[in-house]
């Protein structure tokens, strides 16, 4: 969506590859292109916050 967008001018090997090299990372920083695509990591921190009654997972099509 990035690259639609105009925002990343890279290729998607090059722009993992930038990610992957930036020493800082962090909202604003970096794109976080891979870190934000491990979800059972990201959904484990909500079930230890919130009991599973009151989270709400839903899956969409790619």
């Amino acid at each position: 969506m990035d690259v639609q967008l105009g925002i990343q001018p890279l290729d998607f090997r090059s722009a993992i590859l930038e990610d992957q090299a930036r020493a800082q990372k962090g909202w604003g920083v970096s794109h976080l292109y891979l870190e934000l695509g491990y979800y059972a990591e990201q959904i484990e921190r909500y079930l230890a916050v919130f009991p599973e009654r009151q989270v709400l997972i839903l899956y969409a099509p790619d």
